[in-house]
């Protein structure tokens, strides 16, 4: 339950979510690509995130926007050609679109308790933060942001 691996590669960092099927290698031998076993992720400092996922990666670039805001640009990285046909064909484009619909509707959900996050932080009503075990890359990603500063 919420396994990941996280690497610091400061200031960059590498994380690993592993799939459910990540138990197989437990006692045995893999069979496949670490990508059968789960998704890794490259954050690149200060703001280029890489998902790679089985068949096609998601990328995405935050920008801030004074202290209130930021735009976030992202795309998918698609085969020209899968088992859906070639890309641009109506077929492929629709399976890529539920993939990305997919992606976004999960970004969607951690936007939104950002959002909710950063008001509490206005509140001024705490003198720090302290960031769960499975966050250990938000530690990170402030701590290098910090010694840049």
């Amino acid at each position: 339950d919420n396994v990941a691996v996280a690497d610091r590669l400061d200031p960059h960092m590498r994380l690993y979510f592993t799939k459910r099927n990540a138990d197989e290698l437990v006692d045995g031998d893999p069979q496949g690509s670490v990508r059968d076993y789960g998704n890794p992720l490259y954050y690149i400092f200060p703001n280029l995130i890489i998902l790679v996922q089985p068949d096609h990666a998601t990328v995405l670039a935050v920008l801030p926007k004074g202290t209130e805001n930021c735009i976030v640009h992202g795309g998918a990285l698609v085969p020209p050609v899968t088992d859906k046909g070639p890309a641009g064909s109506l077929k492929a484009d629709a399976h890529w679109d539920r993939n990305v619909k997919i992606f976004w509707d999960a970004l969607d959900e951690d936007f939104q308790m950002g959002q909710a996050i950063q008001a509490g932080f206005r509140s001024g009503a705490n003198s720090h933060i302290t960031f769960g075990r499975f966050e250990q890359g938000c530690a990170w990603f402030h701590d290098s942001l910090d010694r840049r500063l």
